[in-house]
């Protein structure tokens, strides 16, 4: 789950409510990206541009609203690393396929590592896209 602990202004980030895709599922702390206009799980090479603040499972019309957050440059965002850490501080990690962790994967990574607390997977690293 990626949760917003930091941003540079030190305020709350703003919670936007805004269209999903018909039948989907969405986990607390998802990340996610806008396509055709309705939000949808991130692919693991894209930079999330929304993080849902709330579990939902979409109705076959897809016509209600999740709660979200808009992902900034300054925020920072904690997460755990699918396996154990192999990336190190400053590198880009992609995104694993359950939208909710970072990977070891350097190739097209868009998750910069900020924090590292550890190096097994049940430690908590920071990372900001």
């Amino acid at each position: 789950m990626f949760k917003l602990i930091k941003k540079d202004d030190m305020g709350d980030a703003p919670i936007f409510l805004m269209p999903t895709t018909a039948e989907e599922t969405y986990a607390e702390g998802e990340a996610l990206v806008l396509t055709a206009g309705k939000l949808t799980k991130c692919a693991v090479t894209v930079a999330p541009t929304h993080i849902a603040v709330k579990a939902y499972v979409a109705p076959a019309t897809g016509n209600l609203e999740l709660p979200v957050i808009r992902v900034q440059k300054d925020h920072i965002y904690e997460t755990t690393n699918y396996e154990t850490l192999t990336a190190v501080l400053g590198d880009k990690v992609t995104l694993h396929t359950d939208g909710l962790q970072t990977t070891n994967t350097t190739t097209g990574g868009i998750a910069e590592i900020v924090a590292i607390s550890g190096t097994s997977a049940t430690n908590k690293i920071q990372v900001r896209f």
